[in-house]
């Protein structure tokens, strides 16, 4: 039998490229969740190149690898992407009953405690209850010059995409991660469903102090 050829993985430098290039999101719908398609298959081109790259959700991939769009269309989302025509990058996630729920600031954990960091009587991490008791998580991260880049609002995260804080940005399964520069994580987010945890890092800011929040999270790797 022959010997089967092992596809390299795609370089991490173009990956970033093409989620950089699509406003880090689906080119259709801005679904942050996203996987790297080739156009033209790889067992044709085989090579990784960006103008053959493109990013899609799990429903899009799944669409135009059945043909159910065209080539051509594809090439114009990959131009046109959804996300580069909104100002916001969103996400939603799901957390289970207030009364367990555990949120993890570094070495602190809190538990049924709605307010969790205020400064100055402005709170900048909650949680609230719904009218069915679920929680409600909400956070503002503020850059040094106070102008919010990012928030959390009822469960659905929220990022500003015309910032310098944004040189790249992933989720995945629960965790979002937001970097500064390469290697620079400006924000760790990680919301575990079963468990019914949230673990934040962040450099936040408010009336230009900055509050350094540690933590005890593995640190997000890219897929």
């Amino acid at each position: 039998m022959g010997r089967k050829h092992r596809r390299e993985k795609i370089p991490a430098p173009l990956r970033r490229q093409i989620r950089t290039e699509a406003g880090f999101g689906c080119v259709f719908c801005g679904m942050p969740i996203i996987e790297y398609h080739h156009i033209i298959p790889h067992a044709i081109v085989q090579k990784h190149e960006a103008e053959n790259l493109v990013a899609l959700c799990g429903n899009h991939h799944n669409s135009f690898h059945n043909k159910l769009i065209p080539e051509e269309e594809v090439y114009y989302r990959k131009k046109n992407p959804f996300n580069l025509s909104q100002d916001e990058i969103k996400g939603n996630f799901w957390l289970g009953s207030y009364e367990s729920l555990k949120l993890e600031l570094g070495s602190c954990t809190f538990i049924d405690t709605p307010k969790i960091f205020v400064v100055n009587d402005f709170p900048l991490i909650e949680i609230k209850k719904d009218e069915f008791g679920r929680p409600l998580l909400n956070v503002k991260f503020f850059d040094e010059k106070d102008v919010l880049i990012a928030e959390i609002v009822d469960n659905e995260w929220i990022v500003k995409r015309k910032t310098d804080k944004v040189w790249d940005l992933q989720w995945s399964q629960g965790e979002l991660k937001i970097n500064s520069a390469s290697r620079k994580i400006h924000l760790t987010f990680v919301v575990d469903a079963i468990k019914n945890t949230v673990e934040l890092k962040a450099d936040l800011y408010y009336k230009n102090v900055l509050i350094k929040m540690g933590y005890r999270i593995r640190e997000l790797k890219e897929c």
